[in-house]
């Protein structure tokens, strides 16, 4: 009997567990996978991450200070001189691990003139199987491997 009712526990939190899997939810584009396969690698679960893509640290396992969420989207944020004073009060509360940049960030030559003199190191991390560079991960410090 308490089989029957466990394999029915079980069967009504299944579209539950489903529905909240960010793996089945939201699958990792080729693309994507080895950034986030590289992040779950090198960085802390839970760090603070700045991305264009705030998939990729989501999936990966990871944060993005919430004043930089509306930082993937362009046109919601032009950013200026004022715009990097703003953002670094906003994630003062956030220790950062980090910025991606795949796309967007790439295209802003302010916001990555930012990113490059905060986060002076830059990894390139490439396509799998391919020397195609996919992302660029900027970091403050070596990473301690």
């Amino acid at each position: 009997m308490s089989a029957l009712i466990a394999l029915v526990i079980a069967l009504v939190d299944l579209p539950w567990l489903a529905r909240h899997n960010r793996r089945i939810a939201h699958p990792p584009t080729d693309n994507s996978s080895a950034v986030i396969r590289y992040l779950e690698e090198s960085t802390a679960p839970n760090a603070y991450l700045l991305s264009d893509d705030v998939m990729i640290p989501y999936l990966a396992n990871r944060l993005v200070p919430p004043p930089a969420i509306n930082l993937s989207f362009a046109a919601t944020f032009k950013f200026d001189q004022a715009s990097a004073k703003h953002l670094e009060a906003a994630l003062h509360d956030y220790p950062l691990a980090g910025v991606v940049a795949a796309g967007r960030y790439l295209r802003n030559p302010p916001l990555m003139s930012w990113i490059e003199a905060t986060f002076p190191i830059s990894t390139p991390v490439h396509a799998d199987g391919s020397d195609k560079v996919i992302a660029q991960i900027y970091r403050s410090e070596r990473e301690k491997r």
